[in-house]
């Protein structure tokens, strides 16, 4: 078994849920930003921060020491590491000190001297607190990232194995044809991680993920990505038509032999054309940017949108399925409003919270996002 650690990106409460839900083995935090899990020979890096959407990179551990170890030993151990990756010839590397602001810090220039008199020629690329972006060492293949990362128990001595596949992030962000940003925009990555916890409660054997808000489909694009099938439904007729040139975009620019369906159709009234197992959306949050004074009779009316939409999608979910949906949220002049009294109304309709909601929203924003994720249980509803 080798230990990887996984450096969480900016919501690290919903990356790391992630990170639960995908790793198959219960991942521990080190610290706010970093979890750490064990995994046999056969794990592919790679292949999970492909997968991931809130893992900036996944770093091995190649050594762990006590948290009083001296600072000269921690440098020896970073020289043995270059001196073996080198092999006698040049090599670029980075450095990287994470949680130790409070101590005596390595010298890049002792170890490049002592590189040198080993014969060793070298380039230190310089890196901000935390290490280099992901979109740097995308871009530089033969760069050796080092780090060590200080925490209450431990030190570890890491190597960058695997970083996020940042230009892809990218095409899919800003390269569909179709955006309405007065709609509010979802950002693919938080798109990916509600797909990843919600796949992980669904235990049926053809997943169809089914958004009823679907929007510009950047759900249903993440959902594609991850090679499942998708329906999407919307009542605005723009966004129908600009979703659906976003899948046929999507198809093309990843592959996909089909693109998921899109029905013009109100949330309280469609009705998915094929057996849908789960449900991710991101409903119609109200304004981006309302007035404090309007937000009261905003969330006022977001109830009812939110309850007839649960109440519809008993129609047609089969028992057991997940749902996993965002609710608005606002502390805009220190007033907290939230939608979280549904819950029990919710229950009395068959859906079962199956954590505490996870809040993803950038700074400033006036209205908020909470992340819910249900299960439907069919037999537990009065009808």
């Amino acid at each position: 078994m080798k230990s990887y650690i996984f450096q969480l990106g900016s919501t690290p409460q919903l990356s790391f849920a992630e990170l639960t839900a995908v790793v198959g083995e219960a991942p521990k935090l080190l610290t706010e930003n970093f979890a750490v899990a064990e995994f046999s020979e056969d794990f592919s890096p790679s292949t999970y921060v492909d997968i991931l959407g809130g893992t900036v990179k996944i770093h091995k551990k190649l050594e762990d020491f006590d948290s009083d170890v001296s600072t000269e030993k921690l440098k020896e151990a970073v020289l043995a590491v270059l001196i073996e990756r080198s092999d006698g010839n040049k090599i670029s590397f980075s450095f990287s000190e994470i949680g130790r602001d409070h101590l005596e810090h390595i010298s890049e220039t002792e170890i490049k001297n002592k590189l040198r008199e080993d014969g060793i020629p070298s380039r230190y690329i310089e890196a901000p607190q935390g290490g280099l972006s992901a979109a740097v060492l995308l871009h530089r293949k033969n760069l050796i990232e080092l780090s060590i990362l200080h925490t209450k128990e431990s030190i570890y001595l890491l190597e960058t194995v695997a970083v996020q596949n940042i230009d892809a992030w990218t095409v899919r962000d800003r390269g569909k044809p179709f955006a309405d940003r007065k709609r509010g925009m979802l950002p693919p990555k938080v798109a990916r991680m509600m797909l990843n916890i919600n796949a992980k409660l669904d235990k049926s054997e053809n997943r169809l993920v089914y958004d009823p808000f679907c929007g510009t489909g950047t759900i249903l694009i993440e959902n594609m990505s991850l090679g499942f099938s998708s329906i999407g439904s919307d009542s605005d007729d723009a966004a129908v038509s600009g979703s659906r040139d976003n899948m046929a975009w999507a198809a093309e620019t990843l592959g996909s032999q089909s693109t998921p369906q899109i029905l013009l159709a109100d949330v309280s009234h469609a009705v998915p054309t094929q057996p849908v197992t789960a449900i991710v959306t991101e409903p119609f949050l109200g304004k981006p940017n309302p007035k404090p004074q309007q937000i009261e009779n905003i969330f006022r009316g977001l109830e009812k949108l939110y309850i007839g939409a649960f109440r519809h999608w008993r129609s047609f979910l089969p028992d057991g399925s997940p749902v996993t949906i965002i609710f608005p949220r606002s502390s805009a002049a220190k007033t907290l409003h939230s939608m979280s009294h549904l819950i029990d109304k919710l229950e009395e309709l068959g859906y079962t919270t199956q954590s505490e909601p996870i809040i993803y929203a950038r700074s400033g924003a006036v209205i908020e996002r909470e992340i819910y994720t249900f299960i439907y249980r069919n037999q537990h509803v009065t009808r």
